[in-house]
């Protein structure tokens, strides 16, 4: 269980950095490092509040918030074991959100049996309907393991679909096969809307990729020689920013990471969301590199798997 007061050298660290310091309650208080304001005239209280069961910070002079593990890195901290035993503690969705994620109990090869056996139902009760879903993604991709990609048929409004699931089992977006209305994908709103087929295990991870919808990434995941070692997510929409900063937050604090952004040709504006999401990073951890890419032939990269890095 997180308790700072425990951390001999970082209690020794803020010591180090504020001459005023006291441990006061459920918090540590002392001098803001990013404001000035220790040098007010007649000092004699710090504004910056550090939870003790919480690894995060507030000032409230000059409103900086954020995790501890930033606030050791920018005012010197370089003990890296004590700053990655921290990193497990700082689950939170954005600086000024200290809501903990929540994790599901459902294990990745539950959800692959289930897709499975969606699969096989769906044939034996719908066999004409599953061999052109069948045909339809074997036209998009090729031969590939649904299983792998937490893919399975269903109905739309009575529509042949196919289902994307991620690996923590929510149904979070279909493709319809056939026709209906002015409908081409739908997203469900009791779900993240996110899509990602690989387990979250960052460890020997390197960088990720992301890309508007799901055939955008499984095509770059089959074909693409750009990215090796990658773990790859359809944001099922334009939200790079907000992404990249529930990913570093939660996984990339500290150490090397670099996100490949994936825009359709169709996308003029893709530098403001590369800027933006450059300014992001670095807010966090300047160890993350950002580049952008756009496809070489045709809309997107679901259609060929070209890519063309643009700056």
């Amino acid at each position: 269980m997180y308790d700072i007061t425990k951390l001999h050298s970082v209690i020794n660290h803020l010591q180090s950095i504020s001459s005023y310091y006291k441990d006061q309650g459920n918090e540590l208080i002392m001098f803001c490092s990013y404001c000035d304001d220790a040098t007010r005239p007649k000092a004699n209280h710090g504004h910056l509040y550090i939870s003790k069961s919480s690894p995060v910070y507030y000032c409230f002079r000059c409103s900086s918030s954020g995790n501890l593990i930033r606030l050791l890195i920018d005012t010197g901290f370089e003990d890296q074991d004590i700053l990655k035993y921290l990193g497990q503690f700082i689950k939170y969705k954005s600086v000024k959100d200290y809501y903990k994620t929540q994790k599901t109990t459902t294990k990745l090869k539950q959800i692959q049996e289930d897709i499975i056996k969606r699969n096989i139902d769906f044939e034996i009760n719908y066999k004409d309907k599953f061999e052109m879903y069948n045909a339809y993604l074997h036209n998009r991709f090729g031969n590939i393991d649904f299983s792998q990609f937490l893919i399975s048929p269903t109905f739309f409004y009575g529509k042949l679909s196919c289902m994307f699931t991620n690996t923590i089992g929510e149904d979070v977006a279909l493709r319809l096969i056939e026709p209906y209305k002015d409908y081409r994908y739908h997203l469900n709103p009791d779900t993240s809307t996110k899509y990602y087929f690989q387990k979250r295990d960052f460890e020997n991870i390197s960088n990720v990729v992301m890309g508007e919808g799901p055939f955008d990434i499984i095509n770059l995941f089959l074909y693409s020689l750009e990215f090796r070692n990658s773990y790859y997510v359809a944001l099922n929409g334009k939200k790079y920013s907000s992404m990249i900063e529930t990913l570093i937050l939660e996984e990339f604090l500290i150490g090397d990471i670099q996100f490949d952004l994936i825009f359709d040709s169709d996308v003029s504006n893709y530098r403001t969301y590369i800027y933006r999401a450059r300014m992001l990073a670095k807010q966090y951890n300047q160890n993350v590199n950002i580049r952008g890419w756009r496809p070489l032939i045709g809309k997107d990269s679901g259609d060929y798997p070209a890519l063309v890095e643009v700056q």
